[in-house]
């Protein structure tokens, strides 16, 4: 996102972390607009396999709180960009 905003002057706003906390919805909704919401959710199953594999071979005594962790943060992620997605349709920004 932050390579991106260098050339895009709806995300150039959103480089300041508390400007995106401040405006949340609407930058999630430029997110979803730009493509790069799509692009993440493709990526994060990927470095949550990683991260579980790490865990694996390196500490395997964390492997069932990583496990947990994992698990319940994508499946957070997943019902909250369905909700920001259901209402940017709504509003017809999609």
């Amino acid at each position: 996102m932050y390579v991106k905003s260098l050339r895009d002057d709806e995300l150039r706003k959103f480089r300041n972390p508390l400007k995106i906390i401040r405006d949340y919805g609407e930058f999630m909704k430029i997110l979803l607009k730009k493509g790069i919401l799509k692009t993440g959710l493709k990526t994060h199953p990927l470095l949550s396999l990683i991260i579980i594999l790490v865990s694996f071979l390196m500490v395997k005594s964390l492997l069932i709180p990583v496990l947990l962790g994992v698990i319940s943060h994508l499946f957070a992620d997943g019902v909250h960009v369905m909700s920001v997605s259901k209402k940017s349709s709504q509003y017809g920004s999609r």
